[in-house]
């Protein structure tokens, strides 16, 4: 079996993508497009109360002279995210106990929930969106579908897997 690692896209995915055929590929050209707007890499879970400081800082008029040390902060905080994540490519993801990112392939933003806005078509839904730098709501929790999975197992490529939001345990 496969193990589910940081920073790692499946490679069932990539191998498909090599070995089409030139005939292959143009039939199934829309297939491989379908396949890259669905392919996510795993991500460690970066911090962001820095950040959200800073940006609310920048946001209000007063407190300007602290906006310097909130940039500061904010940058290190970058920095560690980072490192985290460099420190982190690799490591085999359990369930239960790794907190993930979705990080999409193609646009290179993260999957967020938005809790406090509904969905566009069933409102008693959560927002689902791609943002670019993420938010507390891009912090998801793998989970396994059936029980005789148990926490602290290794996923793998072939399992079936719940996602739930960190936060608020409610799978997506």
């Amino acid at each position: 079996m496969i193990d589910v690692l940081y920073n790692q896209i499946p490679v069932i995915y990539k191998s498909r993508q090599k070995n089409f055929e030139v005939k292959k590929i143009t039939k199934n050209i829309c297939s491989i497009f379908f396949l890259l707007d669905c392919l996510f890499r795993i991500c460690p879970s970066h911090r962001y109360s820095a950040q959200t400081q800073y940006w609310n800082g920048v946001k209000s008029p007063s407190g300007v002279r602290d906006l310097k040390k909130l940039q500061l902060a904010a940058d290190t905080e970058k920095r560690q995210n980072e490192e985290e994540s460099r420190k982190q490519t690799g490591t085999i993801i359990k369930y239960g106990d790794t907190v993930v990112q979705l990080l999409h392939i193609k646009s290179n933003k993260y999957l967020t929930v938005n809790k406090r806005l509904p969905a566009f078509l069933e409102k008693n839904a959560m927002r689902v969106s791609l943002d670019v730098s993420g938010t507390e709501g891009s912090w998801f929790q793998i989970e396994p579908y059936y029980k005789l999975r148990a926490k602290g197992e290794r996923v793998c490529f072939i399992h079936m897997i719940h996602i739930f939001l960190f936060l608020s345990r409610k799978h997506i």
